[in-house]
């Protein structure tokens, strides 16, 4: 069975293949946006609605030590996610 993470990185190289492809944001912003990532506001927008369609609470700034844990798992160099 995939995790929620997986389903979610399958889902988004599909979205981003078709709207944004040269964007590499975890969460990428799909407006015209030249950096093409979320603002401060526009972050907490998100995780708000994020854990109203899971049920599940989370904080902010662990989803970068979540990211960077997952890659180390699956063998990513430790300098290509610093």
């Amino acid at each position: 069975m995939m995790m929620p993470i997986g389903q979610y990185l399958a889902k988004r190289i599909e979205v981003i293949a078709k709207c944004a492809p040269n964007n590499d944001a975890l969460f990428p912003a799909m407006q015209d946006k030249k950096d093409g990532f979320y603002s401060s506001q526009q972050q907490r927008l998100l995780k708000k609605v994020v854990e109203e369609e899971t049920g599940m609470r989370f904080e902010l700034r662990t989803r970068r030590m979540t990211f960077g844990q997952i890659c180390i798992d699956r063998g990513a160099q430790l300098l290509a996610i610093q």
